[in-house]
Order: C-alpha cells, then sequence, then structure tokens
C-alpha cells in the first residue's frame, strides 16, 4: 500500500509539473512575441568606455561590431546606393562622397518624419531611396542610414553614430566615415554640424574628453539649403552631456548577419554613458530569462518525477511475492470446508 500511495503521490506530482511546465513555456513565448514586436526596443546593448573606444584608433571595430566594406560592395539588394554613388558622387574620398550625398539629399527631400526608419522591421534601404529621392521627407536617421549604407556599398568604411544626451531630453544621428590616415571622421548630414579640431580628423568619441579645443561648430547657411531655416538646432545650442550610440550595421542595410542573438534585432554599441532601454524591454529582459530558468527548472522537476515512477514501477515487478496474512487466513478456511 506504502508503494501504491507513494507511486500515485508522485504521478500528481508530476502532473502538477507538467501543467507548470506548459504554463512558463507559453509565458516565455508570449514575452518573446512582445519582445519581437517592438521595433525600438529589440537591442542588445554593449557599453564601453570613451578610452576603450578611443583606444584603437586604427581598428574598423568597436566592441562586437565592424564596419568594413567587404561583406557590402557585392551585395545586389544595395545596388541603388552604389549606382547613385557611383553617378552623383564618384568621389575619391569617403569624406567627400558623405558630403556630396548629403548636399544631395538637401536638394531632393525635405527635412521631416519619415514613413519609416532603419530600426523598424520592414526597412529595406533600396525601397527607402526610393521613395525620398521622390520627394518624401526624411530626418537624420533617414539621412545618416542612407549614406552609411551607400558608402559601405561603394567600398568606404561608414557607419551611423547616434548621438543622446545622457538625461535623455536630446538626440541626435550622424555619421562617422573611415578617412586614412586620421581614422573615423564625424560628419552631420543634417544640419552639417562638424568638431572642431584638424579639419577632417575629430571623431565624435574625441567630444566626450571634454578636451578644450574640441566643440561643436555649426554651419548655417548648409544647414539653412538643408532644411530651410537659419535658426541654430537645440543640438549645437550648448554643450551637452553625451552617449554615443552605434547600431548594428545590419539594421541600415539588411545585409549580412545580425550581430545580435535571437530575438534581438540588433547590437548597439555604447560609449560614454548608459542607453535607457524603456520599461516594455526593462521588464522583459528580466522576465525572459527568469521564465527561461524556471522552465528549465521545472523540467527537471518533472524528469525526475518521471524517473522516480518508472524505477517504482521497476521496483515493484522485481520484488517475489509473499502472502499476506489475509491470504493464509482464507486459504484455511477453505481447507476446513
Amino acid at each position: 500500500m506504502d508503494l501504491i500511495a507513494g507511486t500515485a503521490h508522485t504521478m500528481r506530482s508530476a502532473k502538477r509539473g507538467t501543467l507548470l511546465l506548459v504554463g512558463l513555456g507559453l509565458c516565455v513565448v508570449g514575452q518573446l512575441v512582445i519582445l519581437v514586436k517592438l521595433d525600438y526596443s529589440r537591442g542588445w546593448v554593449e557599453w564601453l568606455t570613451v578610452n576603450q573606444a578611443l583606444s584603437r584608433p586604427a581598428s574598423r571595430s568597436l566592441g562586437g561590431l565592424q564596419w568594413t566594406p567587404d561583406a557590402y560592395m557585392g551585395a545586389p539588394t544595395l545596388e541603388p546606393l552604389r549606382a547613385l554613388v557611383r553617378t552623383s558622387c564618384p568621389e575619391v574620398s569617403a569624406t567627400a562622397a558623405a558630403s556630396c550625398l548629403a548636399a544631395l539629399f538637401a536638394r531632393r527631400f525635405p527635412h521631416g518624419d519619415p514613413p519609416v526608419e532603419f530600426f523598424a522591421a520592414r526597412y529595406d534601404p533600396a525601397v527607402d531611396l526610393a521613395i525620398h529621392l521622390q520627394g518624401k521627407p526624411g530626418h537624420c536617421v533617414t539621412r545618416s542610414g542612407l549614406i552609411a549604407a551607400a558608402l559601405l556599398a561603394s567600398g568606404f568604411s561608414a557607419r551611423v553614430v547616434q548621438l543622446k544626451d545622457i538625461d535623455g531630453s536630446i538626440g541626435h544621428n550622424a555619421v562617422e566615415v573611415w578617412e586614412p590616415p586620421h581614422g573615423w571622421v564625424f560628419l552631420d548630414p543634417s544640419y552639417f554640424m562638424s568638431i572642431d579640431g584638424e579639419p577632417g580628423s575629430v571623431p565624435a568619441a574625441a567630444d566626450l574628453l571634454g578636451e578644450a579645443q574640441v566643440h561643436w561648430k555649426w554651419e548655417p547657411l548648409a544647414a539653412a539649403a538643408a532644411i530651410g531655416a537659419l535658426a541654430r538646432p537645440e543640438i549645437a545650442q550648448t554643450r551637452h552631456h553625451w552617449a554615443l550610440i552605434y547600431p548594428d550595421p545590419w539594421l541600415y542595410t539588411r545585409v549580412g548577419t545580425q550581430a545580435a542573438p535571437w530575438p534581438f534585432r540588433g547590437r548597439f554599441v555604447v560609449v560614454g554613458g548608459s542607453l535607457g532601454l524603456g520599461p516594455a524591454q526593462t521588464v522583459l529582459r528580466w522576465t525572459i530569462p527568469i521564465g527561461i530558468l524556471g522552465w528549465v527548472a521545472v523540467a527537471g522537476f518533472v524528469a525526475a518525477a518521471a524517473f522516480r515512477r518508472r524505477r517504482s514501477r521497476l521496483t515493484a515487478g522485481a520484488l517475489p511475492w509473499t502472502p499476506s496474512a489475509d491470504a493464509f487466513s482464507t486459504a484455511a478456511r477453505h481447507a476446513a470446508e
């Protein structure tokens, strides 16, 4: 009887564990689905200090990201961007090509909110280029993403850099291009801001060091040609405490392999600050691993219960049969009759 009762208890525990396992699995799947739908939150974030970012001035990689053009030069999906550079901006240097594209975009489409940004799942750089050349508006994300993708497709190393005030009040997207012998050089294709210093030799990360000779300067006439106003942009009005965010080049090229593990859409390298992920992703980043660990723990419990149940059955089948006292009494009655 003890064996039977123990087996029944084990079966009930295994059933409860199975139900809990299914519930946790559905919870994790639901959380992953929610995360997949968050275009602006699907970022795998890596943090670096400013010194780490500037420690390898001759490198075209940063953290887990790299911006060598080899993978993009032959990509057929980027041929429209490559053709634009070839026909409209056949420059011999990355800086000149980027400046040419910035001026071209300033003439071809107005400053404004675009139909889609490169963070979205449905983004296609060739389609995005076509609609903007037809006159659809675009802001700093549009211009920097298209220029970086066009330069990579044309054999130049280029990357998008996002400037974000650490208090979250202001942000901007620009471009850095690889220009030997200087390395990365900051260019702004939207407001035509640049960083003072030796011309064409200063990366955005240099501004984070707070050096006295490095400060933002603004070209009002060029900006007026681009956005139709002489008003000084808020981002250039005062010196801010920046964090630099480098998005995965896959986001604006859609070529190659994503640098972030599934289900995250892109890796972001943050330099000199932190990146607010938003309450939804913050919760998901904690609950998804907790849910997965819980699922593994419950799965182990269910497996252990199944093993105990199987062992009990094997043990019960191996025991010799021993007649009980009741069996002896019944046999004695039959003999007396």
